[in-house]
């Protein structure tokens, strides 16, 4: 079972399984996180993945970069685990570059500066509020016709 095994551990073992198994030029991004709701901690280890935002109450945001390059691309790496500690008022959101690359009707591009201030605006919105909001800014800036699924999670702290 993976109950036990840590993020960057977890990551090595499917860089392993990945490598062998995956064609040569192909890779996947993967990200991993253990919430301790008790102790308010997210530790995570992010493989190539769009990292995710940690939006603080007061504005400023904590972006989850620490990890390693996407899994099959190098073997036997050692990923890093990164560790944040969650205040109450916060916001985590995780992504899928759908979101951060939708494009619209004039091929412009959401990015993740547009993605930023929308949750600064935001940031005291329950869970699902943003997650909402978020999506229908993605669709209306693409005009109803995203490229590429999706796929957004978003994590209030009480």
């Amino acid at each position: 079972g993976t109950e036990n095994v840590e993020p960057a551990e977890l990551g090595q073992k499917l860089n392993r399984i990945a490598g062998v198994n995956l064609s040569l030029g192909k890779f996947i991004t993967f990200f991993y996180g253990v919430l301790d709701s008790a102790g308010k901690c997210f530790s995570y280890t992010n493989a190539g993945h769009n990292s995710p935002i940690l939006m603080r109450s007061d504005g400023s945001h904590v972006r989850l970069e620490r990890g390693g390059t996407a899994l099959g691309v190098v073997p036997d790496l050692r990923y890093e685990q990164g560790s944040v500690e969650l205040r109450s008022g916060d916001r985590l959101v995780l992504f899928t570059d759908g979101v951060t690359e939708a494009e619209s009707p004039e091929d412009d591009e959401f990015g993740e500066g547009r993605l930023i201030a929308l949750l600064r605006e935001n940031h005291a919105a329950s869970a699902l509020d943003l997650q909402m909001k978020i999506l229908r800014e993605v669709n209306d800036f693409s005009g109803g016709t995203p490229r590429d699924d999706v796929t957004l999670l978003v994590v209030a702290v009480q």
